[in-house]
């Protein structure tokens, strides 16, 4: 029975297969939604007054949160098609966009006084792991002047996600320990394939 569930931890814990094999702790990541008008494109600055427009009405901190949640989604999408593209500028511009709503997202989190507010923030906390864990599978396959954009957001997740979890219920934090590492071998296994090339 030991020797089965060392056996078990061995491959879930292995970095080559976490992540990239049949077996992972993100079972049903936050997959990526269409990033609709890019930075490269005319009118994206009517798409940024559109979501502004959408944050400005929702007073409501719980219903804040749900707005800048989808619109993060939507940045990160913008900044792996930018990234993809090989168009650094545009990156950048997705990339920062990501950034206000993610704090517009925290910022909301902590207003929320509700009951629910620490499963709230619990959904924070795992939405950004799912935002660092897809951004490194993409990182390998990015230009190199793009890569290190991907490299950025992922530490503004990180950042988030250290202020984020002690708001959390008491048993989250060990709830997602598994998806924490692998999140860490997942960067270690994209960083040494670029190395690799």
């Amino acid at each position: 029975m030991r020797l089965l569930l060392a056996s078990i931890l061995l491959v879930l814990c292995d970095p080559a297969l976490s992540g990239h094999g049949t077996l992972s702790a993100f079972t049903d990541p936050d997959v990526l939604v269409d990033p609709g008008r890019t930075p490269d494109q005319g009118d994206y600055d009517l798409d940024r007054s559109e979501e502004q427009a959408r944050l400005d009405a929702a007073a409501d901190p719980y219903i804040r949160y749900g707005v800048a949640y989808a619109i993060c989604r939507e940045k990160l999408a913008e900044v792996i098609a930018m990234a993809d593209s090989g168009k650094p500028l545009a990156a950048q511009t997705a990339l920062d966009e990501y950034a206000r709503n993610l704090d517009q997202a925290w910022r909301a989190v902590v207003g929320i006084k509700r009951k629910s507010a620490p499963d709230i923030a619990g959904h924070f906390v795992n939405t950004l792991l799912e935002h660092r864990y897809i951004a490194s599978l993409y990182f390998s396959s990015m230009p190199s002047a793009t890569a290190k954009m991907l490299e950025r957001l992922a530490a503004l997740a990180t950042d988030y996600h250290a202020k984020a979890l002690p708001l959390t219920p008491y048993t989250f934090a060990e709830s997602i320990r598994l998806k924490e590492h692998e999140v860490l071998w997942s960067w270690e296994a994209a960083r040494r394939a670029v190395r690799g090339q």
